[in-house]
């Protein structure tokens, strides 16, 4: 999974100087140290089972995201920190390839965002032989223990771990509802080319924040490759895209009105929708959208 992160994140800003080999060698360092802390802790948990929840597939992961942080200074990205009701623009968030990608919690910088870190701990702890899962929620992502008897929600993205339930990610950071859980993106267990796919969605943002459109259209493409049935993300991705590209072209004046980013926001998806087939051209009124459901929202990852 390292190894797929790390391709994925070629030739991105922000990588110039990326070294798979060497981020390799960082990652497998730092599995190692865990695993000396761990055995060296363990009798801890043994001596005192109830201080942690009688899990110790819960202290495995305290030891592992404690050495993490303060051994090896991992962290979230201070500038990243937005709280979900006022988020970056995505052409902030994912202007450097670091934040998103596992290569900037591995190099000098240390640090990550949700996009990244629950990467980077599943990294470490599946080379200690954890049941480790990748799962999204709304704009989020986290880690699962899952060994088919228990079952842990890791939240490892903030100072130190928390253990959530599923409900707390129907509701943080943004709301889902049941047809969206139905379809089947949030809350399962990610398959590895799932996995792959979360890692070209990710590419293809860091493309669009740098205007490069056509490249960010293919990297969606090759997602549909390994996850087929995410057609209504990758088609939400994509609309993202064609707005992007189409507000891109549009000269803004100093202080630009909302009207007037509405209705490029309204051209952009009903152009993409109009070239698929999927409805007939629509009156444009007022400088507003006539049906702002219609209008996709895809917030960026958050942290908690």
């Amino acid at each position: 999974m390292a190894l797929m992160n790390l391709l994925c994140a070629q030739g991105l800003p922000g990588a110039e100087a990326l070294d798979i080999d060497s981020s390799l060698i960082m990652i497998d360092t730092m599995a190692r140290r865990v695993l000396q802390e761990t055995d060296r802790l363990l009798p801890r948990y043994w001596q005192a089972p109830a201080e942690y929840y009688r899990s110790e597939a819960y202290f495995k992961m305290l030891v592992l995201v404690t050495v993490t942080q303060q051994d090896f200074n991992v962290h979230y990205n201070p500038p990243r920190i937005a709280a979900p009701d006022k988020p970056e623009p995505s052409e902030t968030f994912y202007a450097d390839s670091k934040d998103v990608f596992i290569h900037g919690t591995v190099g000098s910088r240390r640090a990550g965002t949700c996009a990244s870190l629950p990467v980077f701990y599943a990294a470490i702890g599946r080379r200690l032989g954890y049941p480790l899962k990748l799962v999204t929620a709304k704009a989020h992502l986290f880690v699962r223990w899952d060994d088919g008897k228990e079952r842990l929600n890791i939240e490892a993205s903030g100072r130190g771990l928390s253990v959530y339930p599923d409900d707390h990610y129907r509701t943080w950071p943004f709301p889902m509802t049941a047809a969206e859980e139905k379809r089947g993106y949030f809350l399962k267990n990610l398959t590895p080319a799932e996995e792959i796919a979360i890692f070209l969605q990710t590419r293809s943002q860091v493309l669009v924040a740098h205007k490069h459109f056509a490249e960010a259209r293919k990297a969606i493409k090759q997602a549909a490759v390994f996850a087929p049935h995410w057609t209504d993300i990758d088609g939400l991705i994509m609309q993202g895209i064609d707005v992007a590209q189409f507000g891109a072209t549009i000269t803004r004046p100093p202080q630009t009105d909302p009207d007037i980013e509405a209705e490029i926001a309204y051209r952009a998806v009903m152009r993409y929708q109009i070239q698929r087939g999927a409805i007939q051209p629509m009156p444009f009124s007022g400088g507003r959208v006539q049906n702002p459901d219609a209008v996709p929202i895809f917030p960026n990852p958050q942290p908690p």
